[in-house]
């Protein structure tokens, strides 16, 4: 059985996004129905994202021998009462970071 959380992209377009878990507090009505519209647009939500994802790559950045390529992931959840939120994989949130260095060869010293 589907049910959808109808998230706003703009003040014209939606998406629908089958949630088959049971949602604490949705009554659906039937199989197929939207049972909760999230309270803000996609974008605004991942707007939110911004300040986290800023300050994970900064930091990043600023280690002693910073890495040339660096990934972040993590999952995000879609609700209708708070929006989005950093899905939880336990208890905790959970972050997979990938740090690369390309190794380069050393200049030969030129006497």
């Amino acid at each position: 059985m589907a049910y959808y959380l109808e998230v706003p992209l703009d003040p014209e377009n939606t998406v629908l996004v089958d949630i088959t878990a049971r949602v604490e507090g949705i009554v659906p009505a039937g199989p197929g129905d939207v049972v909760e519209r999230m309270n803000e647009t996609l974008e605004r939500a991942l707007d939110r994202l911004q300040p986290l994802t800023g300050s994970v790559v900064r930091r990043l950045r600023d280690l002693p021998a910073s890495p040339d390529r660096i990934g972040v992931e993590f999952g995000i959840s879609l609700t209708g009462k708070t929006g989005m939120v950093i899905a939880e994989t336990t208890a905790q949130a959970h972050f997979k970071i990938n740090l690369e260095w390309e190794r380069r060869p050393a200049r030969a010293n030129r006497e």
